[in-house]
């Protein structure tokens, strides 16, 4: 699991070919923390989560979560989102399915 100093990173929400996501308490505040799974990120990769970074950042709209910052992190990035304590959609649909098994 991530190591984040100042962080306390408690679950798991997502992890993916490119990507994995924590849920995070800094300083009493619940956050979302979205890191790169490669451990030595390449120029493109770290330009393409720069970039995701600087779009998100620039949306206000209250359907999609704000981004609070980007943080160095090893030889990488991790972006901040507020969380909004909601459940994935896919844990809606398939949490559901499972636990009806």
């Amino acid at each position: 699991m991530l190591t984040l100093p100042g962080f306390w990173i408690y679950e798991e929400l997502y992890y993916g070919e490119k990507s994995i996501v924590y849920r995070a308490d800094k300083d009493g505040k619940s956050l979302i923390v979205k890191a790169l799974q490669n451990e030595y990120p390449g120029v493109t990769e770290l330009a393409a989560f720069h970039n995701e970074y600087e779009l998100l950042k620039s949306i206000t709209h209250p359907g999609i979560v704000k981004v609070v910052g980007v943080e160095k992190y090893e030889n990488s990035f991790v972006i901040l989102f507020e969380d909004i304590r909601a459940c994935l959609k896919r844990d809606q649909v398939f949490g559901s399915v499972v636990r009806n098994i």
